[in-house]
């Protein structure tokens, strides 16, 4: 990548504004990139009169011309992405170009049953207070190689195949652990993968971003966004190239949990130099 690369990172539990920052940013940047998390409490834009929420979309998606990237880091539920996706056609907005990962990990129906029936059956004290959108168990699955990706949306064979595998590991998780009824693979679902494919195949449901393939952290790893693959090379901090900007905020949230003040420490060497933000 040439050119200047900034890097925005939230470094409470989410709710920091991220997102606004990332608009205002994003309209002097050429390429916009989440790299990270899933369709969770999302981003709030003021644009004039207007209020976009975007559980999934890229902050910089209301600037035409524009690319806007979802990254291999990220969990994409089609449902939420689409519902976005149709909500701003029907308020005749033009949109960034969008592209997505062909490594981005999908999340299933039967991640948002696991993520609810685990949260259900935790004791009082100790419930994380997931949302129940499926984000963890999709995680899950991409870090034990059972995960459906992107890319096996447009290839239906190979995607009947792992939902078949899959299943039958998911479908032993929901009724002999959680006493839940199990999923089952519908002749209608096959139909609908056949649907996936020819979109696919005319350019209208995704477009593949090739990254570097490599198995790491997908979140954040020394300041830098491995969820898109960049290197430290890349951002070329020491030249001045570009900024690591962290976002925070007087309170913290967590959801399911009660906001509470911010506690933030920073820690700065013998030359005035920030070392670390906690």
């Amino acid at each position: 990548m040439k050119g200047r690369t900034d890097i925005v990172l939230g470094v409470q539990w989410g709710d920091e504004g991220k997102g606004r920052v990332v608009d205002v940013l994003a309209a002097r940047a050429g390429v916009v990139v989440r790299y990270q998390g899933g369709a969770n409490a999302g981003h709030t834009v003021i644009v004039g009169n207007e209020k976009y929420v975007f559980h999934l979309l890229p902050s910089g998606i209301l600037y035409p011309g524009k690319t806007c990237v979802i990254g291999n880091g990220v969990v994409l539920d089609p449902e939420t992405l689409f519902g976005e996706l149709d909500d701003l056609a029907s308020r005749g907005k033009r949109l960034a170009r969008l592209v997505v990962s062909h490594g981005t990990h999908i999340v299933m129906p039967y991640h948002k049953m696991i993520d609810r029936l685990a949260e259900g059956a935790r004791c009082e004290g100790t419930k994380i207070g997931t949302t129940g959108r499926g984000i963890g168990p999709c995680y899950a699955d991409k870090y034990e190689r059972i995960g459906i990706r992107a890319e096996d949306l447009v290839n239906p064979e190979i995607l009947k195949g792992k939902l078949e595998r899959t299943l039958k590991i998911k479908n032993d998780i929901l009724t002999k652990i959680y006493g839940a009824d199990g999923v089952v693979f519908t002749d209608k679902a096959e139909k609908d993968l056949k649907k996936i494919h020819e979109l696919g195949k005319d350019g209208l449901l995704i477009c593949m971003a090739k990254t570097q393939a490599s198995i790491s952290d997908d979140a954040s790893k020394k300041g830098r966004p491995t969820g898109f693959k960049l290197t430290v090379r890349e951002v070329r901090l020491s030249a001045g190239a570009g900024f690591i900007i962290p976002i925070t905020g007087a309170i913290m949230t967590m959801p399911g949990l009660p906001k509470r003040p911010a506690a933030c420490s920073i820690d700065v060497d013998a030359q005035g130099k920030v070392t670390g933000l906690f």
